[in-house]
């Protein structure tokens, strides 16, 4: 978890699902093979707790144990050392030498005795070798010794029809190209190169045809993990590779965290397929995901709106009196505000199924805001409901026909004197209703505010904001024609629920 905090940078909570679509390390038709663990030899599972040494293989695959070696992993684009194997079958001389395939495709294919798919796929190599002739070379390779190896040669009609060359008690190949399931396969160009490293279904006519057509074939590549942190890991671990970039294989996910470093203030980023709310309270996160529309319009058409903050009505019932502070942001000024920032501002992102993708845009954009409303009171164990009510609200209004309140001009200004008079130059009204929020309400929400002025551009106004007063803010605004005051006004209603 300390690797994923520092990734991210963040003090953070993590993940609710990550969906991939990838090639399997164990694919159907594979046998993993059993590790051994450095205490007890204990057999184990792909999923089930391990403590041993990946890289040592249990049983007749199981590679001699060396201090140190000349073979080390290759990666595609690796020229692969001229190698000498004494232990051969099938082939006319006493030994194989990887050079003597040199101008023809070479296909490594890795299996052992208890891979009964490998064994039953040796036909089918062999009729590809048929098929493309001297433009390929098909070698199948073991790290099972002969001793080991003898019944299965005298009693196994595959092995004894299969003529494809064949090196058995390989020591090298295996460290050159570890993997940890077969039948895995390499494929090594004209020069010695090392080409691919894929699964063993990817080895067929076609592909075969378009390498030697094109010097190239399409397929996925395969990268076995060898890291138990990885393997068994979070899918985050495995989401950055020196060798692989899972992140190329999500398909959807959802992510929770806490307060995010990297961006200092508040963010919404909407498209068709995803939606990244950073650096919002919990009601926040509840009205962004409502929408400022919800009950008539759906999560894309309500994106560009909520920046203008259309009025919601906020209830938030808790359990305790207590447990109402985190909803809320305390006073700027206040000893524990950066502490209720790092506790209580939270980063939603979510990309959706693919799936989703493919509904017509009205009812996409319905089920999405579901499911990110689902996301939020799962994961906050709230429960939500929004509808149209009749509330009290804060009204902004014109007086008359006069507007002192548009702005003559200039640079923007915001700001506080020592008087405590707020001092707007050149901002949107919108700027005005924010800062009567935060300055005149208990949390934002406790009372909409409702611009009925028909105004949206620019203003220059001054008001108090030392008393707090509703009274003194419409004395305040009613020189430049404006005033404020409450009224019932028929706005949408969200109450958040703890469970």
């Amino acid at each position: 978890m300390e690797r994923l905090r520092s990734l991210f940078f963040l003090k953070t909570t993590f993940v609710v699902s990550i969906i991939l679509s990838t090639t399997s390390i164990v694919s159907v038709g594979q046998k993993s093979q059993p590790y051994e663990n450095a205490k007890d030899g204990e057999q184990i599972e792909p999923g089930k707790p391990f403590t041993g040494n990946l890289n040592e293989q249990k049983g007749i695959a199981q590679q001699p144990k060396e201090t140190s070696s000349p073979f080390v992993r290759l990666n595609i684009g690796d020229k692969v050392p001229d190698i000498t194997f004494m232990h051969v079958k099938n082939h006319p001389g006493k030994t194989i030498k990887l050079s003597d395939f040199k101008g023809k495709l070479l296909i490594i294919d890795f299996w052992n005795k208890w891979c009964i798919p490998c064994i039953s796929a040796f036909p089918k190599m062999e009729e590809l070798q048929n098929k493309f002739g001297d433009n390929i070379q098909i070698l199948l390779v073991t790290s099972d010794k002969d001793q080991q190896l003898q019944s299965l040669f005298q009693n196994s009609e595959i092995i004894k029809n299969t003529k494809l060359p064949i090196i058995t008690a390989d020591t090298v190949l295996n460290k050159l190209f570890p993997h940890t399931a077969v039948p895995y396969h390499v494929w090594i160009d004209k020069e010695g190169f090392v080409k691919a490293t894929l699964s063993d279904y990817n080895t067929n006519s076609s592909t075969i045809q378009k390498y030697i057509n094109e010097g190239k074939a399409d397929f996925t590549k395969r990268q076995d993990i060898f890291s138990h942190e990885i393997k068994y890991g979070s899918l985050l671990n495995q989401l950055k590779g020196t060798d692989y970039n899972q992140m190329q294989q999500i398909q959807a996910y959802t992510l929770f965290t806490k307060l995010n470093l990297y961006n200092s203030g508040s963010m919404m980023l909407i498209d068709t397929a995803s939606k990244r709310i950073l650096n919002f309270s919990i009601v926040d996160l509840f009205r962004a995901a409502y929408g400022n529309n919800y009950l008539n319009a759906g999560i894309e058409e309500v994106a560009t709106q909520y920046a203008h903050k259309v009025p919601v009505k906020v209830t938030v019932i808790a359990k305790t009196p207590e447990a109402r502070a985190k909803y809320f942001y305390p006073k700027r000024s206040s000893p524990g505000y950066d502490a209720w920032l790092n506790e209580n501002i939270y980063c939603y992102e979510k990309v959706f199924e693919p799936s989703i993708m493919k509904l017509p845009p009205s009812k996409r954009a319905r089920v999405q805001d579901s499911l990110v409303i689902m996301d939020l009171e799962r994961y906050f164990t709230i429960s939500s409901s929004i509808r149209n009510a009749n509330e009290k609200c804060l009204v902004i209004y014109r007086r008359d026909k006069t507007e002192n309140f548009k702005a003559k001009g200039g640079e923007p200004l915001q700001e506080k004197t020592e008087k405590n008079v707020i001092r707007i130059r050149n901002y949107s009204i919108s700027t005005l209703t924010a800062i009567i929020e935060g300055y005149f309400l208990a949390y934002s929400g406790e009372y909409p505010i409702i611009n009925e002025t028909g105004y949206e551009g620019p203003i220059d106004v001054d008001f108090g904001v030392g008393d707090r007063s509703i009274e003194k803010l419409d004395q305040d605004l009613s020189k430049y024609g404006l005033g404020i005051k409450e009224d019932l006004r028929m706005v949408r209603s969200l109450t958040l629920k703890e469970n």
